[in-house]
């Protein structure tokens, strides 16, 4: 009997049993991607025989949108002339219905060797894993959103029930109020966090130096984090501005120290959050997603807490998850700062062990422009008495909800305005054509039929010397695209933040 010295050499006509029996898609092709010989799982599983795939044209097979990523592969494995794995592309039956197939390819003999595994399954397994895990996010989504707006909605409803009460006395009824004004403002940062996670909220991105930010609000964030915590920062040695929303920027900036004041909450020793911000030639792999080309800023915020868990590093930005007892957190901070990077074309990164503490580093992509200065932002105005602009300005207020335009159109009555009330874009139209004497407009950005954006630019077309002011507490339209160079007053607003956005329109029309 012989015996083969070579246990790396395969038997004689192994290659060819395996090439008959394998349940994989093999095929070689030459540099074009004409097939030159298929094994016989092609009519197994697709219903091609090796000739009728010789007789198509190079492709032929690939669904429409895969077409060009293959193309693409089929050159790169042929210049680089080593193995290419994992690429997936869709292709064609017989019978029309299309399957996916993960590739590995390799250039040799001047031929492409090419075997396909079918993973159709397993990728409609993988989605509905997917499709269930976002139903369960959004159950703790809305379960998380329910709580916190129940318990606001408790701080307003008893405040108002106790200021009916007649001769309820002055102090008490001012700590009514004030608790009143607490809860608006605590579900308006809510909604400012759930729009910021679904990167919904409308950005003003502006170019600035992150260095010199960052020195700004790190004595903020001083304040915030407590005395027994120090703060380093570590500035690059070139100038590093990126475009982004300054105010959302500082905002991250004030949750990720904030989240590590709280893991370090519970250390007899002082702690120490450094910040670094340094340029980067590329935007890495995260979370699953594929990185990206180009020119980035890398802001790392680190902190020697108690570090996170590996276990629930996939679930920290997520909303409503924490892991803070009950009433210390509500889990949208983090979330926040993803969907903030997310929106502005970068990404977040999270690097910790329990015990070593926790590093979040911020991608936001580099600018090359110059920075701006910002404008000294207005002063808040406060309520009461005519407007101070000039009382009796004709104002018409376009608003559909039948509740806000009510009380909007009492309010401007208050602030010594003449409002005159439109409930839709239509009869807003109707109006300004009937009258000429209206001195501003007032408009909701989300309205049935002729939307508030739509509406300004009519009226900005037809009488451009005319004031608008825009409201909204979302759209869609805004998110993307901006306000078109129109004012914009975010819902909700109080009477002064109404009082000074119009007194500003106006003067600046005037």
């Amino acid at each position: 009997m012989r015996h083969n010295s070579d246990l790396s050499c395969p038997p004689v006509g192994a290659a060819e049993r395996l090439w008959e029996l394998s349940t994989d898609l093999m095929v070689v092709s030459d540099k074009n991607g004409r097939v030159v010989a298929a094994n016989a799982a092609w009519e197994a599983v697709l219903g091609w025989t090796d000739a009728e795939l010789r007789a198509q044209p190079p492709l032929d097979i690939v669904h429409p949108e895969d077409v060009e990523a293959a193309r693409a592969e089929l050159m790169h494995v042929v210049g680089a002339e080593r193995v290419r794995l994992k690429f997936e592309s869709r292709l064609r039956g017989k019978d029309g219905v299309y399957r996916r197939f993960s590739w590995r390819l390799v250039f040799a003999d001047d031929l492409v060797y090419s075997v396909g595994h079918d993973v159709t399954e397993l990728r409609q397994r993988e989605e509905a894993l997917r499709h269930t895990q976002k139903m369960e996010a959004i159950g703790q989504l809305t379960g998380g959103i329910a709580h916190d707006f129940n318990n606001l909605l408790t701080i307003v409803r008893s405040s108002i029930d106790l200021l009916k009460k007649p001769g309820l006395p002055e102090a008490r009824r001012a700590r009514y109020v004030s608790a009143i004004d607490a809860a608006v403002a605590r579900a308006a940062k809510v909604t400012q966090q759930l729009l910021a996670f679904a990167r919904r909220q409308r950005l003003e991105p502006e170019v600035f130096d992150v260095a010199e930010r960052i020195a700004d609000v790190s004595e903020l964030l001083s304040q915030v984090v407590g005395s027994n915590i120090q703060i380093e920062t570590i500035a690059p040695a070139e100038p590093c501005r990126i475009e982004a929303d300054l105010c959302q920027f500082e905002t991250a900036l004030m949750n990720l120290a904030i989240n590590a004041r709280d893991a370090m909450a519970d250390m007899a020793e002082t702690g120490r959050i450094t910040i670094e911000a340094r340029p980067v030639g590329r935007l890495p792999p995260i979370r699953g997603h594929a990185g990206a080309g180009g020119q980035f800023i890398a802001i790392t915020l680190r902190d020697t807490g108690v570090g996170i868990a590996t276990a629930l590093q996939g679930e920290i930005f997520e909303p409503f998850f924490t892991t803070k007892g009950v009433g210390k957190g509500t889990g949208l901070g983090l979330s926040q700062v993803y969907g903030f990077a997310m929106q502005s074309g970068g990404a977040i990164e999270v690097d910790s062990e329990p015990g070593t503490g926790a590093a979040f580093t911020l991608y936001l992509p580099r600018s090359d422009a110059a920075a701006v200065m910002r404008p000294p932002q207005p002063a808040r105005a406060a309520p009461g008495g005519p407007s101070r602009v000039c009382p009796g300005l004709r104002a018409l207020v376009v608003e559909d909800n039948e509740d806000v335009g009510q009380f909007c159109v009492s309010m401007m009555y208050d602030l010594g305005y003449r409002p005159v009330w439109a409930r839709n874009g239509a009869e807003a139209l109707q109006l300004l054509q009937q009258r000429q004497d209206f001195d501003l407009v007032f408009i909701d950005v989300v309205m049935p039929g002729i939307s508030g954006i739509e509406l300004a630019d009519r009226i900005r077309r037809d009488r451009p010397q005319l004031p608008l002011l825009l409201t909204s507490g979302y759209s869609a339209v805004l998110a993307q695209e901006g306000a078109r160079g129109f004012p914009l007053l975010p819902k909700p607003y109080s009477a002064a933040d109404l009082e000074a956005a119009l007194a500003r329109v106006f003067t600046t029309a005037h």
